[in-house]
Formats: structure tokens, C-alpha cells, sequence
């Protein structure tokens, strides 16, 4: 059984006959925390800690259940899924194997895809940027403390990437492709300030915007 595990956005875990079904938004919030620390025992404080800014009285008594569920869940999934999840003496271990998490298909493609922006391989760069950015989905469960703020990392390679896209598809002359209707100009001289001279030369020729437009 082949399993996914995808936290860029809206959580998921998907196995060969589709999705395993998460208990509620703590689950999924639970899911997105331990699959960033995969492989990691992680305390049912720091656990508390990704759930709630203010963690109530109960917190861990809370955490415990909802990784209870979690872990039915992924039993009743059968297959490899159904140990996954294991508790330790020092918290929860979610165990993922390599190329499982979309998170590092992500850093790997948008790695790739910027080295190839900075090779100005635009079709490389646009082909492995647009891959990268396909691994995210709409939606996400509000998070909390340090699991926002890596989740708020992520967002912002996201937008890396997506501008990244941009510069390529200018420089392929898509235009059309990467308009963005009337914020284009603007995205366009953002863009002018960050890349080399002779690219933004280039974008200029391409785009018809300069940075002192």
C-alpha cells in the first residue's frame, strides 16, 4: 500500500483506495505536526503547543485522545498505514518514508526549479516551479505557536515559487500565461528589483515594464 502524506494545505493522508478519513480538525492540525517532525518523538507539549496558543488546563489529556484517534484511524486503514503512528515513552512518533511527505517533493522541485531560474533555463524553471506548486491544495486548519511559523516558512517559498514561475514564463514570452490582469505591472517591477541586471533587461524587452515605470 502506497501512502502520501500531504500538509500543504488542507491536511490529507491518502492511501491506494483514497483518503484516510481524519477525525476533526485537531487530527488534521496533529497530522500536519507530526509529519513536519517525521521520524521525531514529539512531545504532547510541543504537540499542545502547535494545537493552541493557550493551551487549556486539559491539553495533554486532549492530545492524547485526538492522537488515539489518529491512530485508529490509520489502524482501520489497514496496510502500512496502520502503524504509522506509535506512541513512545517520550510522545508520538509518526514514522514516513522517503518520498512520502509533499513537503520535500515541494523543496526538492522549487531547489531544482530556482537553480534552474538561476541557470536561466526558463523552460526547466518553469516546468519544476509549476510542479512545485502544484503539491499545495486549498485550505488549512488554523495552527498555533511553532507549527504556524513553520507553516508561514512554507507559505512564503510558496510565493518564491510562484514569482520564480513568473520571471520564467516572462522570459519564455507567456505573457499571457503569467498575467496577473492589472497587478501585473506591479508584480513585474517587484520582480525587477530581485533578479540580475541582464534578466531584468530582458523582462523589460519581454513585458514592456520597467522598474522606473
Amino acid at each position: 500500500m502506497r501512502l502520501r502524506f500531504c500538509v500543504l494545505g488542507t491536511p490529507e493522508i491518502r492511501v491506494d483506495t483514497g483518503l484516510v478519513p481524519l477525525p476533526g480538525a485537531r487530527s488534521r492540525i496533529l497530522v500536519t505536526a507530526l509529519a513536519l517532525l517525521a521520524n521525531t518523538s514529539v512531545s504532547a507539549d510541543r504537540l499542545a503547543a502547535a494545537l493552541w496558543d493557550e493551551p487549556p488546563p486539559d491539553a495533554e489529556t486532549q492530545v492524547h485522545a485526538d492522537a488515539a484517534m489518529l491512530g485508529q484511524a490509520l489502524r482501520t486503514a489497514g496496510g502500512s498505514a496502520a502503524a504509522r503512528l506509535s506512541q513512545r515513552s517520550d510522545g508520538y512518533l509518526l514514522a514516513i518514508e522517503q518520498g512520502e511527505l509533499d513537503v520535500d517533493r515541494f523543496a526538492l522541485l522549487y531547489r531544482q526549479g530556482r537553480a534552474a531560474l538561476a541557470a536561466e533555463d526558463h523552460y526547466a524553471a518553469a516546468h519544476l516551479l509549476g510542479q512545485a506548486l502544484a503539491t499545495w491544495r486549498d485550505g488549512a486548519d488554523p495552527a498555533a505557536g511553532w507549527l504556524r511559523s513553520r507553516l508561514g516558512d512554507l507559505a512564503v517559498l510558496r510565493s518564491s515559487a510562484a514569482e520564480g514561475r513568473l520571471v520564467a514564463q516572462l522570459m519564455l514570452g507567456r505573457r499571457e500565461l503569467a498575467a496577473d490582469a492589472g497587478l501585473l505591472p506591479e508584480r513585474v517591477r517587484r520582480l525587477l528589483s530581485v533578479v540580475t541586471p541582464a534578466t531584468a533587461a530582458r523582462m523589460t524587452l519581454a513585458t514592456g515594464v520597467s522598474a522606473g515605470d
